[in-house]
């Protein structure tokens, strides 16, 4: 005998009230920082209803879930993957962990991203196991860490040779279906001249003047690159973001150190040594002009860009659906980044697919439509129940 299945609400209100933001670089770390608390919480949901559920460590304190639902022993082995973590709750106007509901919406820290779209997912396998009847496969719900900030918990999951039929993986898509999106790719550059005094700074080399410069070369350079590979219509071509600088310690000095963290937004068709050798150009314009400077650049994280796979009977089977029971005509296309690169470069095909919007998501008033995740968990309930067609 199953427990009586909780509400959507009930469902979401306990994810969005167990703290789970990411640590980032962080050597240790207290509440609300981890994914271990939301894991155990994840593991309480389903233990009554899966036929196995794991708790695998990725990192220090930081596992995967993986939920075994066993249907149709001739079937397809499927999974729905979702991730623990949430961004910081650096500057939100709202408490981030007490669950508040207006207006048929719940507003807290990952309502949005991705704690609703989770929810449609444990509230639709939950439905289909409490009939009783068969599922049309193996379905497992795997619960990722570090999605935000490496997508370490989907590498992870990789790498220990897991792989099936196909995954759908949750991220707030207003219930559109997409099957391509960039890749990501992000790159620390240090630049290091030599401190003089600022009185006489022709004795020394101005490493954040350096620094200037590489960015301006970079940023041409991308230009470039993006009108010889436009992507996607939807998506657009390779994008450009610096998103941090830091550089010298007192202003009467000539700063000795500079660098950047730069994010590049890769769409499918780029080459894969594209932005490596972006890099090298500009540097190297920097260093002819100052011989003085040294420039070094490191990979901090990378994301696979997804592309589409529509032959694969998942695919096939999933759009048949959709045309059947939402309101489908096409595949989608987005700008940022998901688990599925990972998964896909695996060879399991995937779509993203999810209530909510991204425009709510990492927002300072976070929230999601409650009536747009009982739509995502009546699709979800009929994919994993319906027969294979």
């Amino acid at each position: 005998m199953h427990p009586k299945i909780p509400s959507i609400r009930d469902i979401l209100s306990t994810l969005v009230a167990c703290p789970s933001v990411n640590p980032g670089d962080l050597n240790t770390w207290e509440e609300p920082y981890g994914e271990a608390t939301m894991a155990e919480c994840l593991k309480e949901i389903l233990l009554p209803w899966a036929d196995s559920v794991q708790i695998i460590e990725v990192l220090p304190g930081r596992p995967n879930l993986i939920a075994t639902f066993k249907g149709d022993p001739n079937g397809p082995k499927r999974v729905l993957e979702a991730h623990l973590d949430t961004v910081d709750v650096t500057g939100m106007q709202i408490p981030p962990f007490d669950p508040a509901f207006t207006a048929g919406r719940i507003y807290g820290r990952g309502s949005a991203d991705t704690k609703g779209p989770m929810t449609a997912m444990l509230a639709a396998l939950l439905r289909a196991k409490s009939t009783n009847q068969p599922l049309n496969g193996d379905w497992f719900f795997i619960a990722t860490c570090d999605e935000e900030l490496g997508g370490r918990g989907a590498q992870h999951l990789i790498k220990s040779g897991f792989r099936c039929d196909g995954i759908i993986v949750a991220e707030p898509t207003e219930l559109a279906l997409i099957d391509v999106h960039k890749g990501v790719e992000r790159y620390r550059v240090t630049v290091t001249g030599k401190a003089a005094h600022s009185a006489y700074p022709e004795l020394g080399a101005n490493a954040i003047a350096a620094l200037s410069e590489c960015l301006v070369q970079l940023n041409a350079l991308s230009k470039d690159t993006a009108t010889q590979f436009g992507g996607c219509d939807a998506i657009g071509p390779l994008t450009t973001s610096v998103g941090t600088i830091q550089g010298g310690d007192q202003v009467n000095r000539v700063p000795q150190t500079a660098s950047a963290e730069i994010d590049f937004r890769i769409p499918p068709n780029l080459p894969p040594t594209t932005i490596a050798e972006m890099l090298e150009s500009a540097s190297q314009l920097v260093r002819t002009s100052s011989p003085a400077i040294m420039i070094e650049w490191t990979q901090t994280q990378h994301y696979p860009p997804l592309s589409a796979q529509r032959d694969s009977p998942f695919i096939k089977n999933i759009e048949t659906l959709a045309r059947k029971h939402l309101k489908f005509d096409h595949f989608s296309q987005v700008r940022y980044a998901t688990n599925a690169g990972f998964f896909a470069s695996a060879g399991i095909p995937c779509l993203v697919f999810g209530p909510g919007s991204i425009a709510e998501a990492h927002t300072a008033n976070e929230s999601i439509d409650l009536d747009s995740i009982e739509q995502a968990t009546d699709f979800l309930e009929k994919v994993i129940t319906e027969p294979l067609l």
